[in-house]
């Protein structure tokens, strides 16, 4: 097993114990070539998350205090996309809008993704 592959599975192993299942919302860009034409759309998928975890101090020393709410471990393994700004989170009837995303892994492979957000308290 490489190392990138058991980086992947202690991130699942950690994730399994800590989290749950939440959702990850992403835009989708969309081209009619019948027509020309562009649009976006959105995919929501299922992902593993431990969170939301407060880590002020980190907030506060990358200047991001104000807009970071809390921070999600999201599992990378299976993922289609990697998450970025804009991106929601909803976990048990909350939402969070990504503020911040952060590759964590080994040998170019993501392991896991630290996302900070802020809650979406409209929708």
């Amino acid at each position: 097993m490489s190392l990138a592959a058991k980086a992947q599975a202690a991130a699942a192993k950690a994730i399994g114990k800590l989290g749950a299942i939440g959702t990850l919302t992403y835009p989708v860009r969309t081209y009619d070539e019948g027509t020309s034409s562009a649009g976006s759309a959105t995919t929501t998928v299922a992902v593993r998350i431990a969170g939301p975890v407060q880590e002020t101090k980190r907030y506060i020393d990358a200047g991001m205090a104000t807009v970071v709410a809390a921070t999600f471990y999201v599992e990378a393994r299976d993922l289609a996309q990697e998450p970025s700004a804009g991106d929601r989170i909803s976990l048990s009837g909350r939402t969070w809008s990504v503020v911040a995303v952060e590759t964590i892994g080994t040998q170019g492979v993501a392991a896991v993704y630290r996302c900070d957000v802020g809650e979406v308290v409209d929708g």
